[in-house]
């Protein structure tokens, strides 16, 4: 399921000529239901797709999926424009265009995320967005 999400959005991201690199692991002890999976990494690489794209100069996109004894970790690390909004502490869509219908992307990974009592961690530079998931297995 991971692997066709990911290979998806690597074939939409190449062919918009961002570079798309994956480091990820088989999950064996992966106790999160379909839908919550789905819901964080399908949202996690549209919204860097979304930004990465916006660049003209080496645009990227990084993803690292790793399982250890007791956690899944999820890193999602692209480049964007270095106009980040936040609005009310939250990060806000950049989407001028139907503004009412975007803009949860974040917020449905932390409630994904939450629903494990695992961490969504934001952190961003004026070139680089990172964000950190790891859920407790």
């Amino acid at each position: 399921l991971i692997d066709a999400i990911v290979n998806a959005k690597h074939k939409e991201a190449t062919a918009k000529g961002i570079k798309f690199s994956v480091q990820a692991e088989k999950l064996h002890n992966c106790t999160i239901q379909d839908e919550d999976i789905i819901v964080i990494i399908s949202n996690l690489l549209n919204n860097a797709v979304e930004a990465a794209e916006k660049l003209e100069e080496n645009p990227y996109i990084f993803v690292k999926i790793k399982e250890t004894e007791d956690t899944l970790q999820i890193q999602v690390k692209n480049s964007h424009t270095g106009q980040i909004q936040v609005a009310d502490g939250e990060i806000a869509t950049g989407k001028k265009e139907d503004s009412a219908n975007h803009g949860f992307g974040i917020k449905n990974v932390k409630t994904a995320v939450n629903k494990y009592g695992g961490q969504c961690n934001i952190s961003y530079t004026d070139s680089e967005f990172t964000v950190d998931v790891e859920i407790s297995l």
